[in-house]
C-alpha cells in the first residue's frame, strides 16, 4: 500500500467505523475533490452528475457494512506541502 491516499482513506473509514456506533441515522459526510483524477473519485464522462472511482466504491462499501448513509461533499484539493496527496475525508 504504497499510495497515501488510499492509506489515509481506509483510516479514515476504520476511524469512521468507531464513530458510527454512536449515531447510526446521522449520515456520514465524505469529502473529495472530484478533479483529483482517475482512478479515485473522478466525473463519469457519460453522466456529469455522477462521481465514480475507487474512492466511491470504498464509500458505498462503508455505507452497507455500517449501516448508514453517506452524503457526498465535494472539496476543493488543500494540500499543506507539494508532497501530501491526501485530499479525501470522512467525518462522522
Amino acid at each position: 500500500m504504497n499510495d497515501p491516499r488510499l492509506f489515509s482513506l481506509i483510516a479514515m473509514l476504520v476511524v469512521s467505523g468507531a464513530a458510527s456506533a454512536q449515531n447510526p441515522a446521522k449520515p456520514l459526510i465524505w469529502g473529495a475533490d472530484p478533479d483529483g483524477g482517475i482512478p479515485y473519485v473522478f466525473v463519469d464522462p457519460e453522466n456529469p452528475e455522477k462521481i465514480i472511482g475507487v474512492e466511491v466504491e470504498l464509500a458505498e462499501a462503508l455505507s452497507r457494512e455500517l449501516g448508514r448513509p453517506i452524503q457526498f461533499q465535494s472539496e476543493p484539493l488543500k494540500t499543506s506541502s507539494a508532497t501530501s496527496n491526501a485530499a479525501t475525508s470522512i467525518l462522522p
